[in-house]
């Protein structure tokens, strides 16, 4: 992560740097075979969601303490970008319900809510992923790795949050790193 100060002018695609500055020179995050492409998802997850200027103190606080956490790990880390897009849902203004009952139902991705029937329009997760969804909300960094998902089930959450976000925010977001990183943690 860099400490960056840029001269923003809106006319130019091109920006000019100020300062930029290694947050934590000593990460070995790129170095690792598995955590490299992850964080590599997380850039670009980042990339194409922020659109602020303003400093956001809580986002920041946030992503360092995220980034720390995948430093930290020395397990599992297969589901760290599904509960980092989850958890950003939340700082973007769209973060999913729990589900009221105890029951398993559809996570309909349009209100960002579970419900027990089928909504009647498409967007919606059917039972078994949003059984998923609701272990993974109710997860965070120092548990995560014990929830165990095949790969087709980590690819298939993938998608429905690409989808969750592509209903929520303004732009399509459209994540290339994904793929590298199903290669990756097959």
């Amino acid at each position: 992560m860099l400490d960056m100060g840029v001269y923003n002018r809106d006319k130019r695609s091109l920006q000019r740097v100020k300062y930029a500055n290694a947050i934590n020179p000593t990460s070995q995050i790129g170095l690792d075979m598995v955590k490299g492409p992850l964080a590599i998802f997380i850039a670009e997850v980042l990339f194409r969601t922020i659109r602020e200027e303003e400093p956001n103190q809580s986002l920041f606080d946030f992503l360092m303490q995220f980034i720390g956490d995948l430093e930290a790990e020395d397990g599992s880390v297969a589901n760290y970008h599904l509960l980092f897009m989850l958890e950003l849902t939340g700082y973007l203004g769209f973060y999913p319900s729990l589900p009221t009952s105890g029951s398993t139902c559809y996570f309909d991705k349009r209100e960002g809510v579970f419900c027990e029937e089928v909504p009647q329009h498409g967007d919606w997760m059917d039972k078994e992923s949003s059984g998923l969804l609701q272990r993974m909300l109710e997860a965070n960094t120092s548990n995560i790795s014990s929830i165990k998902l095949s790969s087709a089930q980590r690819n298939d959450l993938v998608n429905h949050m690409i989808a969750f976000y592509n209903l929520h925010l303004d732009a399509r977001l459209e994540i290339k790193s994904h793929k590298i990183l199903q290669t990756v943690m097959q």
